[in-house]
């Protein structure tokens, strides 16, 4: 009830309860991550130990690596921040997108949920050449390649959290419920 009475809410009210809820789950988070990864336990435990130590420029980078890590672990032929090429008919969409190719159809829930893996997103474009206020975004590009050097906020940190929390459950949602595999 909490989550839908956010729409239409402001920013700032969208964030303070991401915040809040993120806060009151991460333990959570991160105990569930480490039972589903074992492999990557001091790779998840590092990114939420920066997170609660506030460095959020060691944290927020551990983030973007750990789900497009998880992502590839689920589904080994998919990344989750990879474009189709622009000459493609699927131009600029994310590739997470193919996952859906092979199904007939989505329930109305799945489909909600799942819009995220579909679409291009803050998170996910490309911005070679940022304008001053794109160097606080959550942006990967930005942060991976060195070309923002004002991203590390709480906020950006618990969005990177939220990132690889539904890249966890949303892709092992896929693979179980629709028994898909991608090689």
């Amino acid at each position: 009830d909490k989550a839908i009475s956010l729409l239409g809410k402001s920013t700032q009210e969208q964030d303070d309860y991401m915040r809040g809820y993120i806060d009151l789950n991460s333990d959570r988070f991160m105990y569930h991550l480490v039972a589903n990864h074992p492999e990557r336990s001091g790779q998840i435990r590092d990114a939420f130990n920066s997170h609660k130590s506030g460095h959020y420029f060691s944290s927020i980078p551990a983030f973007l690596v750990l789900a497009e890590g998880l992502g590839r672990d689920i589904f080994p032929g998919i990344g989750i921040y990879s474009k189709h090429n622009p000459k493609s008919p699927k131009s600029g969409t994310p590739k997470t997108d193919d996952l859906f190719d092979s199904l007939s159809s989505l329930n109305v829930f799945d489909e909600a949920i799942l819009k995220p893996l579909r679409v291009k997103s803050e998170v996910t474009k490309t911005i070679h050449y940022p304008e001053p206020e794109e160097h606080m975004l959550f942006n990967r590009h930005l942060i991976m390649h060195g070309t923002s050097n004002n991203y590390g906020s709480e906020i950006n940190s618990l969005k990177a959290i939220s990132l690889v929390y539904f890249i966890q459950m949303s892709f092992d949602h896929l693979r179980s419920k629709y028994d898909l595999s991608i090689q």
